[in-house]
């Protein structure tokens, strides 16, 4: 084998770890597509009930067991102004530095790559009432377009600020 051989091994390699930045799972709410990157999402898992908390905002429904981990739920249709009307939610559980959310979703489209140069940054980067906004860009794929979240600021809104169940 060449040198040359031998770099593009390496290059290709190097590569691969950044394909995960790169990965995002694709979901739906409501007529909408959102992505979020595949390095936060730690499992689907089919609705299950949650248990109420008192005194959360409305799109924090309560918390879930999962294997004996209490977690906060977000609801993603009612975070982003949406009637309950998903007919099978599921439940994407993601994991971002200490903190672990639950997210309720009306389905799961697909795991897809979007090229860092097919994600645009959004025209706003705060919602009307100052805070910042949760759409870290907008990827495109043929004429599909895909809202990426942010899950930092998504998940401030669950574990670490005033959401039930705390960063644990």
């Amino acid at each position: 084998m060449s040198e040359l051989e031998d770099d593009d091994n390496l290059l290709d390699e190097e590569d691969e770890g950044d394909d995960i930045d790169q990965t995002y799972l694709a979901f739906e709410v409501g007529s909408e597509s959102y992505a979020l990157g595949v390095a936060f999402v730690s499992e689907i898992i089919p609705m299950t009930k949650i248990a109420p908390v008192p005194d959360t905002p409305a799109y924090l429904p309560g918390v879930i067991n999962l294997r004996g981990r209490v977690i906060p739920v977000m609801s993603l249709r009612r975070r982003f102004g949406l009637a309950d009307e998903a007919t099978r939610p599921v439940v994407v559980v993601v994991q971002h530095e200490s903190t672990a959310a639950g997210l309720v979703v009306d389905g799961v489209r697909s795991v897809m790559n979007f090229p860092a140069d097919t994600i645009r940054r959004p025209g706003r980067s705060a919602d009307e009432s100052g805070r910042p906004s949760l759409i870290k860009g907008i990827a495109t794929q043929g004429e599909q377009l895909h809202l990426v979240l942010d899950p930092d600021r998504l998940l401030t809104e669950t574990g670490r600020s005033d959401g039930p169940g705390g960063a644990k």
